[in-house]
């Protein structure tokens, strides 16, 4: 949990690869997450970010620390030459998914897709999400996630809470070699 501090060097790193392994297999391999997800593949050249989206709401127990439209356009602007995958969130509204849909410019490198999270993961750069679980469940893919709120997951990521350092806290999370085996099992 968030209030505790992770040490990596208190998992032992056989067993958590192990572990990792398994998990992953069952919930990459069925195409599981918390929300039913579409089937097939994805088709884009790996290297992009992933932006999933959740409901555009406050939450009541736990902090953001950006809306998801203020994290929507720092991704847009951060992106430079980089595709910028969008994924709605099943819950969204229909205003909150029009408002997705209108930076869908496949020619400019935005893409906005319902395809599967597991689908989307494995070719993703970097993953990020206000607090969305989809974030934990990319360290399933073994990949870095930049998040814009408190979790229960963020101590396995960058928490951004000023959108002007977007671009900085990608580098981060990309520079990192983050413990995503010793952490799921954590």
């Amino acid at each position: 949990n968030r209030l505790v501090d992770f040490d990596p060097r208190l998992v032992v790193a056989e067993f958590a690869k192990r572990f990792h392994s398994r998990v992953a297999n069952r919930f990459i391999g069925a195409n599981l997450s918390k929300f039913p997800q579409a089937a097939g593949d994805f088709c884009l050249p790996p290297g992009y970010l992933a932006f999933f989206a959740q409901d555009f709401q406050a939450p009541r127990f736990h902090r953001h620390y950006l809306t998801v439209q203020q994290l929507l356009q720092a991704a847009l602007a951060a992106r430079g030459d980089c595709p910028l995958v969008i994924k709605p969130h099943p819950n969204n509204s229909p205003d909150e998914r029009a408002l997705l849909l209108a930076h869908h410019a496949p020619d400019q490198g935005v893409h906005v897709t319902d395809a599967s999270i597991h689908a989307i993961l494995p070719g993703a750069a970097c993953v990020l999400t206000v607090t969305s679980a989809v974030g934990f469940e990319a360290f399933l893919h073994r990949k870095p996630v930049v998040l814009a709120g408190q979790t229960d997951f963020g101590q396995n990521a960058i928490t951004l809470t000023d959108p002007a350092r977007l671009t900085e806290a990608i580098s981060t999370a990309m520079a990192r070699d983050w413990p995503h085996e010793k952490f799921v099992t954590w």
